[in-house]
């Protein structure tokens, strides 16, 4: 399972009259720079790279259970986050961390995730 997680295959599409290295070089760099010039998206991601920005994180903890529906908030408000649960106490608690810039806008998603849980209660 390890190993599907960390390994990646990229397939490049090239017309050429005859494949050399200097073609497929070329093809490689073409596609490297896309990649750098690729619009980041946002969404859940480890804690490990949310920390690894370099823009500071804060978290907020929640005791809900049902965290999956807050995913779907967040998207909508284009912030990164991580989730850790905490298992050491009774119920489990979850720390969503978040980037330290996006405070406000974590804070409005927060409120309609509250919102959306007490209608559907």
């Amino acid at each position: 399972m390890q190993e599907e997680t960390t390994q990646k295959t990229i397939a490049l599409a090239i017309k050429t009259s005859k494949l050399t290295a200097s073609v497929l070089q070329k093809a490689m760099k073409m596609y490297l720079e896309h990649q750098k010039h690729k619009e980041p998206s946002h969404g859940k991601i480890p804690v490990k790279k949310l920390i690894g920005q370099g823009e500071g994180a804060k978290s907020i903890e929640v005791t809900d259970s049902n965290i999956k529906s807050f995913e779907r908030v967040a998207r909508k408000y284009n912030v990164d986050f991580a989730v850790k649960k905490d298992k050491t106490t009774e119920p489990p608690k979850y720390l969503v961390f978040f980037k330290g810039k996006d405070a406000d806008v974590i804070a409005q998603a927060f409120k309609e995730f509250v919102k959306v849980q007490a209608r559907e209660t």
